[in-house]
């Protein structure tokens, strides 16, 4: 889903670019606090400390702003999983490697903790669950190509299973994890390092 699908106009100057980001840092704690339901495109731009009528010149209605909240959130999931990802990520031992992924995204959820539950909740759109099914399904590939690397003994459906449950245990655990906050959040994103470790040792070149 790119962003400017949800623009009324693009900007034409990185000034214009730092309006709309101000907007949307705005819209996601807005949507945050009040709920995406009684959110309203004047408080939006009241916490944007910025006129109505600016904010409409890019975004026609909430949905949109919405929409393209969700875009930016995906793309910095993207670039996240590119960089930590990459295979050249296999040079690293497997538990710095786990940590350095585990540690990073932690911090990018925690920027974004506020509008977590608005991403999966009940204002989802096909597009936006479309995106975050598109990116799931990039991050199992570039799991699929480091197992290629450092588990060559597995042919390919065994690497894709196993990319399949490295994803289902990280995303059951990192969200157990980001439910709560303090020490028992390091506890848990301990625990989700060593069950992965567990599970994949056996499998891989540490």
């Amino acid at each position: 889903m790119a962003k400017e699908l949800s623009l009324r106009r693009m900007p034409q100057q990185a000034r214009g670019q730092r309006r709309i980001d101000k907007l949307l840092d705005a819209a996601e704690q807005v949507f945050s606090e009040k709920g995406y339901g009684d959110a309203t495109t004047n408080l939006i731009a009241a916490r944007a400390q910025t006129s109505i009528g600016s904010l409409y010149q890019f975004f026609p209605n909430k949905e949109a702003i919405l929409r393209a909240i969700v875009a930016r959130y995906v793309e910095e999931l993207r670039a996240f999983f590119a960089q930590r990802l990459s295979v050249d990520a296999d040079k690293l031992p497997l538990a710095s490697f786990l940590d350095h992924l585990i540690q990073g995204l932690a911090k990018l959820r925690e920027a974004h903790a506020g509008f977590r539950p608005l991403f999966f909740g009940s204002q989802s759109f096909s597009d936006v669950e479309q995106a975050t099914q598109e990116l799931r399904q990039e991050v199992i590939e570039r799991i699929v190509a480091l197992l290629a690397v450092r588990a060559p003994q597995l042919d390919e459906e065994q690497r894709l299973r196993c990319a399949h449950v490295c994803v289902a245990i990280f995303q059951a655990l990192m969200a157990l994890a980001m439910a709560v906050e303090g020490e028992e959040r390091v506890r848990l994103l301990e625990e989700l390092k060593a069950v992965l470790l567990a599970y994949l040792m056996p499998l891989v070149h540490a």
